[in-house]
């Protein structure tokens, strides 16, 4: 009778381990659908991240995000975005020195 007991314990761990990761499989990304190959002022620029393909989203992108909580979505592989993304992180790293004092780390996102 023990081992039946142990059995019906050991399907519904089972079945409950399984559910829990179709669930979370099913968890929306948000992602960029296309991306604007428009050129925007650096100064409007707070954070980014990198979208990439395949990783549960169809295209790559860089996803600027501006002092003002907006996201914008540009190809990542552009020179200006490049030198964007580049002067983004010493930004962050200008106002992690001076603990985001000032009004240049007003909107920066802090590491």
């Amino acid at each position: 009778m023990a081992l039946w007991g142990d059995t019906k314990l050991f399907l519904c761990i089972l079945v409950i381990t399984f559910g829990c990761t179709v669930i979370l499989a099913e968890i929306p990304k948000d992602c960029c659908l296309k991306v604007a190959n428009v050129t925007i002022e650096r100064g409007r620029i707070g954070d980014y991240r990198r979208q990439v393909a395949g990783a549960g989203c169809r295209i790559s992108a860089a996803v600027l995000v501006t002092r003002h909580q907006r996201t914008l979505c540009v190809p990542d592989n552009e020179p200006w975005v490049q030198e964007l993304m580049k002067h983004v992180d010493q930004l962050k790293a200008w106002c992690k020195k001076r603990k985001n004092t000032g009004k240049r780390c007003s909107g920066v996102n802090r590491q």
